[in-house]
């Protein structure tokens, strides 16, 4: 329903936590079972052209949603080296950025609750990216919630606690270009 300024009305609590645990990803069940595995299995590689390679398809699924692109992207989740200059992708476009980690998260399962937790916390720095300041207060606790051992649901928690999104999403966002700008460096 709109109101009167055309806007739609905020989410409840409880509609967000609803949209935070989900787990509807809509993928086919061995597909997703199969990158799951392929996530949990995978080793970085050493070389930093290879690096960069998979730093850009996950990068390009940001746009245009894939099997493949959730695949990339579940695997640079799983290193700081790859994960930080996504997060610098994810923050240059917020707005498809946010709905892309929102599929990624549904796409984790439970019981690898600190790639959740990562995965709550970029919705959580997104939703402020993009002003849905409920969205991103809920997501910040959530991701604590769900694992308090992580560093990144631990910042994004604290100074959205304290008030400072606005800030958190700086840091993150100098952090994450910082960390873009050296997978490229020469």
């Amino acid at each position: 329903m709109l109101n009167d300024t055309g806007d739609l009305p905020a989410l409840s609590r409880e509609e967000i936590e609803e949209r935070l645990n989900s787990v509807a990803h809509g993928l086919d069940a061995a597909e997703h079972k199969d990158i799951i595995e392929d996530a949990l299995a995978y080793v970085p590689p050493m070389f930093k052209d290879v690096l960069q390679r998979e730093y850009e398809q996950a990068a390009a699924g940001i746009a245009q949603p894939s099997t493949r692109a959730i695949r990339v992207a579940l695997k640079c989740f799983t290193t700081p080296h790859l994960r930080d200059p996504l997060l610098a992708a994810l923050l240059d476009d917020p707005h498809a950025g946010l709905e892309s980690v929102e599929l990624l998260m549904r796409a984790v399962p439970a019981n690898w609750p600190g790639m959740r937790s990562q995965f709550t916390a970029t919705v959580a720095v997104l939703a402020q990216a993009t002003g849905q300041t409920g969205l991103a207060g809920v997501a910040a606790h959530r991701a604590t919630e769900i694992c308090d051992k992580e560093t990144l649901p631990g910042l994004v928690a604290k100074l959205t606690n304290i008030g400072q999104g606005d800030r958190m999403v700086e840091i993150v966002r100098e952090g994450a270009e910082k960390s873009r700008t050296i997978l490229f460096a020469e």
